[in-house]
């Protein structure tokens, strides 16, 4: 069975954000995010959970990343942005909130955290809240199977 992932707030292409984080400039932001991907990722598939690639003349940086991609959407993701994902063979976008099953157990993928009585899994905090998947949180892609069980053992104990 192929891995799943699952990770947010890539900001590709950002040159805001790649100047907060202190990247000296977008292409070093982007070979970074570029780099963790491929070092995590073998095959399977990538959720995204928001703000993955900021701006349409970055899209092409999908070629180069392993696994299959399935964003939600998130805050930064222009509508430019959208349309040329969805044309992409290895991209499927989907809407503000996913609710996907993981080991029998209901998981619901936004990019803004929410409370519920599901088990919530974001980007968008940028490591502020429980469920937060977001890359500069972690500084890895996560397995998506991993994130869900850690989550219902620390809520049963």
């Amino acid at each position: 069975m192929m891995a799943n992932y699952i990770t947010a707030d890539l900001h590709i292409g950002d040159a805001n954000v790649a100047k907060l984080w202190g990247f000296s400039c977008v292409d070093e932001l982007n070979a970074y995010m570029l780099s963790i991907w491929n070092r995590d990722v073998v095959g399977g598939t990538v959720w995204v959970l928001g703000d993955f690639i900021t701006s349409i003349r970055y899209v092409d940086i999908i070629d180069k990343m392993a696994g299959e991609i399935r964003l939600v959407r998130g805050n930064h993701e222009s509508r430019g942005v959208i349309a040329a994902l969805n044309k992409h063979p290895r991209v499927k976008v989907f809407g503000w909130v996913k609710l996907i099953m993981v080991g029998g157990r209901k998981v619901v993928l936004t990019h803004k955290y929410a409370e519920n009585n599901c088990l919530v899994l974001h980007g968008h905090s940028h490591g502020m809240g429980k469920g937060d998947v977001g890359i500069m949180t972690w500084d890895r892609i996560l397995r998506l199977e991993d994130v869900v069980r850690k989550l219902r053992d620390e809520k049963m104990s």
